[in-house]
């Protein structure tokens, strides 16, 4: 995975450069919008992460560039602009995901993850009909979870929960990276519903003969399968 961040915080971007790298993401750290928006057009990215605010070019300015130069890599804003209307701004300038700094590197590492992985799915054409964790098949037609011959039927909310741990798994999933992909807000929703979504989810797969294949991270959020 290769990823440009045009980022000028001289403090931020190499500490949040090396985790990354640790965790195996090649990422390319640009300090200024132009030397960004330059290399951002020039070479191949499975994903641009910008500030808003940056020296001689604003970010939206080149989520704009991208997107008028017909490239469809993937574009994450990270910024300290927290207003609802700065979030809608920038996602409707282009940009597939927005987070607000300070941020939890744990939900950082997810979306990146996420954000990759839906551009692969999209241009591969797949539609991930099935995804197995752990001997446990989820049918996304049918929105069912199989283990040998049995099954268990899930509701919208469940199944799109399972799948996004499926797609993930191996590693935790931040609580409001869930809601945002579940729910379809980046807004807390009621103290429990996660959680509560979560238990019956992990009940219909004791039903199925299935125990202890999602994981709570306490503090974080939710892991399905073994650590990577």
């Amino acid at each position: 995975m290769r990823v440009l961040w045009v980022e000028d915080d001289r403090r931020l971007g190499p500490m949040i450069t090396r985790a990354l790298v640790e965790d195996g993401i090649d990422v390319v750290l640009v300090e200024d919008g132009i030397d960004g928006a330059k290399r951002a057009l020039a070479e191949s990215w499975d994903l641009v992460m910008l500030d808003r605010r940056l020296p001689g070019m604003d970010g939206l300015e080149i989520v704009g560039r991208i997107r008028a130069a017909g490239g469809e890599v993937p574009i994450f804003l990270l910024t300290a602009m927290s207003d609802v209307d700065d979030r809608v701004v920038g996602l409707g300038s282009g940009a597939d995901d927005y987070l607000v700094k300070p941020f939890a590197y744990a939900e950082l590492l997810a979306r990146i993850r996420l954000l990759v992985q839906r551009a692969t799915a999209r241009r591969s054409g797949s539609s991930s009909a099935d995804l197995v964790v752990g001997g446990v098949k989820f049918d996304q037609v049918r929105h069912v979870a199989r283990y040998g011959d049995r099954e268990a039927e899930l509701t919208v909310r469940e199944y799109a929960l399972a799948a996004l741990l499926a797609r993930q798994a191996g590693t935790c999933v931040p609580r409001q990276v869930i809601i945002q992909e579940v729910w379809g807000s980046s807004e807390d929703l009621y103290d429990n519903v996660v959680d509560l979504t979560i238990s019956r989810l992990r009940r219909k797969l004791e039903g199925i003969g299935v125990d202890s294949l999602i994981a709570t991270i306490r503090g974080i959020g939710y892991q399905m399968g073994s650590s990577k």
